[in-house]
């Protein structure tokens, strides 16, 4: 083996190094120094040149670049080299606004998807020390549902026996409540507050203060309002606090207001009204707080989970027949506030990282194309007397003016996609403080500083190089040959470009296909021509049950005598949207299992009529009707898959079940139904019964459905008037279609494929577009050849195939490495789709064939031209 360095190597330092006395020492030494490294051990030594020509590549490019600067921007020259780069760039217009798109795009997508990112993931809660924070759940093992609400005397043992907690304090579940302030009647999403909530969390109020403890002068109701609450009912009134509202017949007084940026911990809510918490126990009180602990000094979650769970255990020994089956789900805040979303927004941002690496690429491309048709433009002018730094600072004023004009457009497009992402898609993901992201400066610098960075370095790359080469030679090869020279490092950047196309498009393509199917799933109603609200008659009115029972059977029966109205039935948690109640059953004709065999079911209660209204399907028995009253037998009516599990092979049909809710007697069931998904389109059916409200009034407010033939917005008038010819001081909110609500539920996987689509369309037309740069390059560089083969009878067929096959060349490197990419980083999308496997053949196949589509497009072009080439023309040129 003959003592050589590398090429690539030799070849840098022959560019960079100046041809002068002191670049030749340079390189002597260089040489004779590899030469004795050599006879220790050509490993080391090629290692060593390697190392060597780096630095020194470094060295004398930054002083090359820094004589460019000074030529560039010396006194005098400023105006005309600026008014010359402005003229070039009008007589290649194409080239300026493919350039300036890319990196506008690029920026711009980057800048909106990381802001948002940083705000909602990885800023830090606007708490005190939020780091120390942890949220408590209670962990059904036998459903295994590992975010469930918490009962009172649990969550009080645990403050009592933990050592990796400090101290734990808790919210309730949202109630809606009718609210009266200032002789208005209105609902509000209350939410019940432990005094200490929001010392723990070290929230300080916008306006007033928040809560206080318990004590003599501080015995009454307390309330604190949401920003959002005090902004659309009160006007943001500062003389808010010490104002007296009526919330569900009891006088609360305001007392603050809450930060606009608080982090809500459980659900939204209204306002927040103060009362002890501590008072419920593990027998009658249920499971129905969101507790929030607060590490002691030193202590980890996992320590606290440890912990945690065997007081759990202790807690399933103490109260067998309330804790068992039951544990605890210990989480960082941070973690349980932005929830399920965190997955579709890194998967957003590592789209968009794409996108940026293929502006990168493609401006890196158009860049070098330019420049390498330049060639003989710039050998002319160096022929002519023009110095190394008037070359150099003629392309960086091109470069800078290009590079700042596309950095420009893309702060503004940064901007504007971030204002559209925080106020279009919190609907979609209920992203926590999305309303208060921005254009992050730091992300802007980075991505601004990428782009522009690489339009600026390959835009110098021909000056540079045509500065080194002998122009008599750049003269006299001008037009002829191949594009090898340089050339494979456009045709790296197609390759690379159609390989992250190729990833992008198999993301969309997989989500596109996971969102066709979570479309066609049966909901198991019928939501066309529903519309729902939330009625809530409470007060003193309607402190008996009996009271709430005759109203909505009044209500029910004034609406279906409406013309237009066809059925009419409440419910108390609407399907679909994953809010609900449940407990464990059991067969009433068996031994009851083990406390931890229990199953659980989904509880609602309904009306008679409900079914109807909604279009569930009755498969056998009956529903309910005016005869399922308080002091006839008790009825339930459950769904299939609860029918199935428990009495299969058999009908269920007059069947006891008992439900864990009152005093355990057994209810017969009467009807089966089809399954309907309450936890979302994306979960499986659960167990679930019916119990007729006027037996079962758990809760005092219902859904009312209303299903007839008028248009939603008549019906949702009907709804709201029989109301109000009722009782006007009622409440009815959230009024809406019920096809609103299951469309709801599909919205966040709707916008995460929306934009991987559209950033997958961007980063495809980005590649075509390099492409096309390529091969019209490399056209114009066999401009001579062509002529030839034209004149020895290539026929117009032959050409298309020497230009398109070079381009399908580099087309299938590309698909070929971004299917080997997309197939091994398959599990990044596993979380996020439904029934459809990652490595899909049929979606990964038609990301692939989209690319080369559209790759194909881009390569015709070049070679169309080609085929025009005359060859009297093409000699003559040279």
């Amino acid at each position: 083996m003959s003592p050589r360095p590398p090429t690539w190597a030799r070849r840098l330092l022959a560019w960079i190094v100046p041809d002068d006395g002191l670049g030749r020492t340079v390189l002597a030494d260089l040489e004779e120094e590899f030469l004795s490294r050599w006879e220790r051990g050509p490993g080391g030594a090629r290692f060593w040149y390697v190392r060597e020509a780096l630095g020194l590549a470094a060295h004398f490019g930054v002083r090359r670049l820094g004589r460019g600067l000074g030529a560039t921007f010396a006194p005098g020259r400023r105006s005309r080299d600026l008014g010359r780069a402005a003229r070039r760039l009008r007589r290649a217009p194409g080239f300026a606004a493919v350039a300036v798109l890319t990196m506008a795009l690029g920026i711009g997508a980057s800048v909106a998807v990381f802001s948002v990112v940083k705000t909602v993931l990885l800023d830090p809660l606007p708490y005190e020390e939020p780091e120390e924070l942890v949220a408590l759940f209670e962990w059904n093992t036998v459903r295994d549902v590992r975010k469930n609400v918490a009962n009172p005397g649990n969550v009080r043992v645990w403050e009592e026996r933990s050592r990796a907690l400090a101290n734990v304090s808790a919210v309730s579940l949202v109630q809606p409540e009718p609210v009266v302030a200032a002789g208005e009647v209105g609902e509000a999403l209350v939410v019940y507050s432990a005094p200490d909530f929001f010392q723990l969390l070290g929230v300080e109020a916008a306006v007033g203060r928040t809560f206080r403890a318990f004590s003599e002068e501080s015995e009454g109701w307390e309330a604190v309002l949401s920003d959002a609450y005090w902004r659309e009912r009160f006007s943001r009134d500062p003389e808010v606090v010490g104002r007296t509202l009526d919330v569900d017949g009891t006088p609360v007084t305001v007392v603050g207001v809450l930060p606009d940026e608080y982090v809500v911990h459980g659900q939204e809510g209204d306002l927040w009204v103060r009362l002890d918490l501590t008072q419920g126990d593990q027998a009658t009180s249920g499971r129905w707080l969101y507790p929030v602990g607060r590490l002691a000094d030193g202590a980890t979650v996992d320590q606290a989970r440890v912990e945690l769970e065997a007081i759990a255990a202790t807690l399933r020994d103490e109260y067998p027949e309330f804790n068992a089956g039951w544990s605890v789900t210990v989480l960082p805040l941070q973690t349980e506030v932005v929830g399920d979303v965190q997955a579709a927004l890194w998967l957003l941002l590592g789209a968009v990282g794409l996108l940026l690496a293929i502006a990168c690429a493609n401006v890196a491309g158009l860049f070098l194309v330019r420049g390498a048709q330049r060639d003989r433009e710039m050998a002319v002018r160096a022929s002519l007397g023009a110095s190394r730094e008037d070359l150099v600072g003629q392309l960086l004023v091109e470069s800078l003016v290009v590079s700042g004009t596309g950095t420009a457009l893309g702060v503004l497009l940064g901007h504007l996609g971030t204002r559209v992402f925080a106020q279009g898609v919190p609907d979609a993901f209920a992203l926590p403080r999305v309303e208060t992201a921005g254009v992050d400066p730091g992300v802007l610098v980075l991505a601004a500083g990428l782009v522009f960075l690489t339009g600026m370095a390959f835009g110098l790359v021909p000056a540079l190089r045509a500065a080194g080469t002998d122009a008599a030679e750049a003269l006299h090869s001008g037009g002829r040959g191949s594009s090898a020279r340089g050339g494979w490092v456009g045709n790296g950047l197609v390759v690379a470009e159609v390989a992250l196309s190729v990833v992008l498009l198999s993301g969309a393509v997989l989500l596109g296909k996971s969102f066709s199917e979570l479309t066609a799933v049966d909901p198991g109603i019928d939501p066309a021509s529903v519309v729902v609200g939330r009625v809530n008659p409470t007060g003193e009115a309607y402190e008996e049950d009996a009271d709430r029972v005759a109203f909505f059977e009044t209500l029910a029966t004034e609406l279906e005598a409406r013309p237009g109205v066809e059925a009419v039935g409440g419910i108390t948690f609407l399907p679909i949207e994953g809010w609900g109640a449940a407990t464990s059953m059991w067969p009433g004709d068996r031994p009851p299992p083990e406390d931890q065999n229990r199953r659980a079911a989904d509880v609602r209660n309904v009306t008679d009529g409900y079914f109807q209204a909604m279009g569930l399907t009755l498969l056998q028995g009956r529903s309910f009707d005016r005869r399922d009253v308080p002091a006839a037998p008790r009825v339930v009516v459950v769904n299939r898959t609860l029918a199935e599990r428990h009495w299969p092979g058999e009908s269920a049909l007059g069947k006891p079940l008992v439900i864990n809710w009152d005093d355990r007697t057994p209810w017969e069931i009467v009807g089966i139904v089809e399954d309907v998904r309450m936890g979302g389109l994306d979960t499986d059916p659960r167990e679930a019964v019916y119990l007729p409200y006027a037996q079962a009034p758990f809760f005092g407010w219902l859904h009312v459905a209303v299903r007839g033939t008028l248009d939603a917005a008549e019906l949702a008038a009907e709804l709201r008037n029989g109301v109000a010819a009722l009782d006007p001081g009622v409440p009815v909110s959230s009024v809406e279609p019920m096809e609103q609500v299951v469309s709801r539920s599909l919205a966040g996987p709707r916008v995460t494929t929306v934009l991987m689509g559209v950033f997958a369309v961007l980063a495809t037309t980005l590649a075509a577009v390099g492409l096309y740069g390529v091969l019209a390059y490399a056209v114009s560089r066999r401009v001579r050849e062509i002529g030839i083969r034209v004149a020895m009878g290539a026929t117009t067929g032959g050409i298309l195939r020497l230009v398109v096959g070079r381009g399908a060349l580099l087309i299938g490197l590309g698909v070929a490495v971004g299917w080997g990419t997309a197939f091994a980083g398959g599990r990044v999308l596993s979380g996020l789709l439904f029934r459809v496997d990652p490595a899909d053949p049929l979606s990964l196949g038609a990301a692939g064939v989209g690319v080369v589509v559209v790759a194909l497009l881009a390569c015709l072009v070049p070679a169309l031209r080609a085929t025009r080439v005359e060859p009297l023309e093409a000699l003559r040129r040279e």
